[in-house]
């Protein structure tokens, strides 16, 4: 009566220790039901292993899917910092070339305003008629002194030598001096202008900027302009560090006045030369 009582009011894990705690007093044993005893242990084990696995199982299961959801996330943040490290990148390196260019362009620019462009001669020196009193004439103009308020306009009739002359004085006096040869059609002027002082019309605009819709106003004017602004930019930065203006020469200017485009332009370069003088 005693064991089935125990039974009936205690847990189960009880119940097996307190059977163990009884046993060595014979009477009960005798009394007791081994099959009952068993049966006791057995319903005890039987109902803990299942829990216990159950648990197992989902703890493991979280696991895995904890550890697949971590390793997804890793992933993704590291293919997101790559995406974005790779953009900035790119954009960086882009605007740095973008800089390279562009300075680049004006330094070749005014390399060519310091050098001078030294222009071919069409003849052998030795095969032309001396005149030493004219061309050292013309080196005394091509080489104008800091405060020079004026500019020259070299007139003879055609097939004199004023072309040769001018070349030979323009290549004698070297550094600062550039000789453009006007072309025939005005639409080439400004392309053969670019070519003779080494100019670019082409800007690079790095990617960040043309996303941006960036565009200079100037891009938008006449190339013939354009190539004036560029060749004013390098004037002033020859005029700094030598202390005197470079000079341009423009041989076959009376070609623009056949052209109605082509007197505006003659209008605003002899505008142009007078500011420089004045200033």
């Amino acid at each position: 009566m005693t064991y089935y009582f125990r039974r009936s009011i205690l847990p189960s894990h009880l119940i097996t220790h307190q059977v163990m705690f009884l046993q060595p007093q014979k009477f009960l044993l005798r009394k007791s039901n081994p099959v009952l005893f068993q049966s006791s242990l057995s319903k005890s084990y039987t109902n803990f292993s299942p829990s216990s696995q159950k648990d197992s199982t989902f703890f493991s299961h979280y696991m895995k899917k904890s550890t697949k959801a971590t390793i997804e996330q890793f992933s993704a943040v590291i293919i997101a910092k790559f995406i974005v490290t790779g953009i900035i990148s790119y954009l960086l390196v882009d605007l740095i070339y973008a800089r390279y260019k562009n300075r680049r362009n004006e330094r070749l620019l005014n390399n060519t305003i310091e050098k001078g462009n030294q222009p071919d001669l069409e003849f052998l020196e030795t095969d032309l008629i001396s005149r030493p009193e004219i061309i050292e004439r013309l080196k005394v103009i091509f080489q104008p002194h800091k405060d020079q308020s004026y500019y020259h306009i070299v007139c003879e009739e055609h097939g004199t030598g004023k072309t040769t002359l001018t070349r030979i004085a323009s290549r004698e006096a070297g550094a600062g001096v550039i000789y453009f040869d006007v072309p025939v059609t005005f639409e080439k002027f400004a392309k053969e202008f670019a070519k003779t002082i080494n100019f670019s019309f082409e800007k690079h605009i790095s990617f960040k900027w043309k996303i941006l819709g960036y565009i200079t106003d100037k891009s938008t004017y006449p190339k013939w302009i354009r190539v004036m602004d560029a060749f004013k930019r390098a004037s002033a930065v020859y005029k700094a560090k030598y202390g005197k203006p470079p000079v341009i020469i423009y041989n076959n200017i009376s070609r623009l006045v056949h052209k109605d485009k082509g007197i505006e332009m003659l209008i605003t370069l002899q505008d142009d030369a007078k500011d420089n003088a004045d200033h």
